[in-house]
Parts: C-alpha cells; sequence; structure tokens
C-alpha cells in the first residue's frame, strides 16, 4: 500500500509548497500596489495571503491523504476521495479508470491537484480579507479546506471565472464570505452560492437574500461532503419527476400550465436545503408561484415537505453511506 503521508517528505513538494505561498504574497502585494493601497497596507494585505495559501494548501492534502490512507490507497479509495472531497477530479478519474483500468492521477498526483486547490482557494480568502482571525475565522477556515473542501473546489473555480467580468464586492468585511455582486450563476435573477463564495448577489449583509446564502456556506462547513451530495442528489432525483410530470396536461384558472413549473419546484424550491435557506426570504420563493390556483401541486403543503424530506433524504443518505462502507471499509 502506498502511505500518502510519506509524499509530505518529498523536498519537491515542500519546495513548491512554500514558493505558492512566497507566490501568493508577491502577487497580492503587487496587485494592492497597483491598485493604490499604501506599501504598509498592501504589505499587510500580501502577508495574509500568504500565509492563507500556504494552510490551505497544507490541509487541503492532509484530509485528502487522510482518506486516502484510511481506504488503503486503492482506486477505490482514491477516487472516492477524488469525488466525495474534490468532485471534478473524482469525476475525470472514473473516465479514466473506465477507460485504462488505473488511477490517473495516483496518490501523487490527488495531493499536487489538494495542494494546488487550497492554494488558490486560501489565497482568496487571504487577498479578500474575509475570515475574521480574532473571532471564529480559524474555524471557518479551516473547514473550508477540510470537511467543506468540495464546494470550495468549485469556490475556486467560481473565483477564476468571475476575474474577468464578475464584480467583487469589498465592503462586506470579515464575514466569512466573498461577494460578487456581478459573476457566475446558473439562472438569471437567482445568486449562487458554492463553497464560501456568493456568485452574483447584490444584497449585502442585512437582506434576507444574503442571509439565505450565508446559510448555504454553513450548510458546506457543518456537513461537507454530505451537504453537496445529497443536495443535488434531490436536485436530481426530484427534478427528473417533474420532467416526468410535465406530461401532465391542463390549465388553471389563469391559464396556466401549472406541469411546466414541476422540475424547478419540485427540485430546486421544495429541496429541504432550499427550505431551510428560505425561511430567511420566503417571499423570494413564494413569489415564483404562478397566478390562479393548482399551486399546491408545486409549493407542497407542510406535511408532504415534512414526509418527502424525510424519505427522499434517507435514501439518499443510505446510498451515501453504502458506498462509503464499500470503498473505504470493505
Amino acid at each position: 500500500m502506498d502511505n500518502p503521508f510519506l509524499e509530505f517528505y518529498s523536498v519537491i513538494r515542500i519546495l513548491v509548497w512554500l514558493g505558492l505561498a512566497v507566490l501568493g504574497f508577491l502577487l497580492a502585494l503587487v496587485v494592492r500596489l497597483i491598485q493604490g493601497k499604501s506599501a504598509g497596507e498592501a504589505a499587510k494585505n500580501a502577508v495574509e495571503a500568504g500565509l492563507t495559501t500556504l494552510v490551505g494548501a497544507l490541509f487541503a492534502q492532509l484530509v485528502v491523504a487522510f482518506f486516502i490512507w484510511l481506504g488503503g490507497a486503492t482506486d477505490a479509495a482514491m477516487i472516492g476521495t477524488g469525488f466525495f472531497l474534490m468532485i471534478w477530479p473524482g469525476i475525470i478519474d472514473m473516465i479514466g479508470l473506465a477507460a485504462t483500468g488505473d488511477s490517473l492521477w495516483g496518490v501523487p498526483g490527488y495531493l499536487w491537484i489538494a495542494m494546488a486547490l487550497g492554494a488558490g482557494g486560501g489565497w482568496f480568502d487571504g487577498f479578500h480579507k474575509v475570515h475574521n482571525w480574532t473571532g471564529l475565522g480559524v474555524v471557518t477556515f479551516l473547514s473550508d479546506f477540510t470537511w467543506g473542501l468540495p464546494l470550495n473546489v468549485n469556490a475556486f473555480l467560481i473565483h477564476l471565472i468571475n476575474l474577468g467580468w464578475g464584480n467583487f464586492q469589498d465592503g462586506d468585511g470579515r464575514r466569512g464570505a466573498h461577494r460578487y455582486t456581478r459573476g457566475f450563476a446558473i439562472k438569471p435573477g437567482f445568486a449562487f452560492t458554492q463553497g464560501n463564495v456568493l456568485s452574483s448577489l447584490g444584497n449585502g449583509p442585512g437582506a434576507g437574500i444574503y442571509t439565505h446564502e450565508q446559510t448555504h456556506v454553513f450548510q458546506n462547513r457543518l456537513f461537507g461532503p454530505f451537504f453537496w451530495m445529497t443536495y443535488f442528489g434531490w436536485l436530481i432525483l426530484f427534478g427528473a419527476a417533474g420532467l416526468i410530470g410535465m406530461i401532465a396536461p391542463g390549465r388553471n384558472s389563469a391559464n396556466v400550465r401549472i406541469s411546466n413549473n414541476f422540475p424547478m419546484w419540485w427540485g430546486y424550491f421544495n429541496n429541504p436545503w432550499e427550505l431551510w435557506a428560505y425561511t430567511h426570504n420566503p417571499t423570494g420563493r413564494t413569489g415564483n408561484l404562478p397566478p390562479g390556483d393548482g399551486t399546491g401541486w408545486l409549493d407542497w403543503p407542510v406535511v408532504v415537505k415534512v414526509i418527502l424530506s424525510i424519505i427522499g433524504e434517507a435514501i439518499l443518505l443510505a446510498l451515501i453511506l453504502l458506498a462509503i462502507w464499500r470503498i473505504w471499509f470493505p
């Protein structure tokens, strides 16, 4: 068995890790000076960015190494770790395994990927000064690059996409999350949150929608891989049911074909994670109901929401736990 922790003794890995921290420091320093900040302010921000680059890269590697080691460094353990904790590297490796019979990345490759993702996400955290280090900042930061790493991989990708056309809001203070007033989103008029990045969100602290999106940040930090897997599992399962339900004919009293709204409502608005978040801005949900009667087929009665949430999440959780058992405890 390859022991992934032995990789940490590699001189090349140590030098690259330290080099990324130095690069993070220099990049932040240059950018802030170009932006017109004073030398002292730029240097202070650069030190923070360099340190968060260093620590983010370290802890991302540690959590990935731990789960690969826990599974005996088998192909299943590597791909499972890549999928559960970094999403895209695991998906790519699944394809590679199907095509070649071997893991594309191997233990060293997964740790290099973790280093890069942790360093990149960590740099943005330090550069944008989002964590309150005198409060819970240490806890939220470490959670984002360990248990909450999966969606912070997506957060890093959103940062990169938003570099070209996003509009970062620098006045929110150290609230544990980045906010882009303009940026990547899935649907016009809706914010999009992944990890600790709130994208396409024009409303700041104090607004219900802001608290809604911060709730998703909290959900990811608390539930980690279970959050993203059950969220998207529900979206796929009930969204697909909604697509099938679209064959239902008929229009309501306002001449609206209710069934056209099934996928969005069943997969998204009735998703238990969204029901939780929408408690902070309920009109953002109910305001999307079409006029006329029959909307109970969209905004389910409370008892239906509770029953389906319990059943749906139990099924998804059981599938996840079965996969965990098969991969890490065969």
